[in-house]
């Protein structure tokens, strides 16, 4: 359990740096953006499972919905970074080209 605490909070700062990085004159507002979005995602998923729970009765049935869920935000991040354009090269904290 903790392992899995520590790898799904890691992934915050290289999110955080690519939020930086597309466009530094905003970066505050994308971060608090981002963060009120993945606070959102964990009501949201709280609200599904309690959802799918009172539905079925069963603690089984909330893997396949949240799989259901992992798949739709799958396609979201797919489709957001197909229409981002190019990847920023490397982490440039200076915001420099290279």
């Amino acid at each position: 359990m903790m392992v899995w605490a520590a790898l799904s909070w890691a992934l915050a700062p290289p999110i955080q740096n690519y939020l930086i990085n597309t466009d530094p004159e905003s970066a505050y507002i994308h971060q608090s953006l981002n963060n009120s979005a993945l606070q959102i995602g964990i009501a949201a998923g709280s609200g599904i499972g309690g959802v799918a729970l009172g539905y079925t009765g069963s603690v089984v049935s909330t893997a396949s919905i949240g799989s259901g869920v992992v798949i739709i935000a799958l396609i979201c991040a797919i489709f957001s970074l197909s229409i981002s354009g190019s990847p920023q090269k490397g982490l440039n904290f200076n915001n420099q080209d290279d």
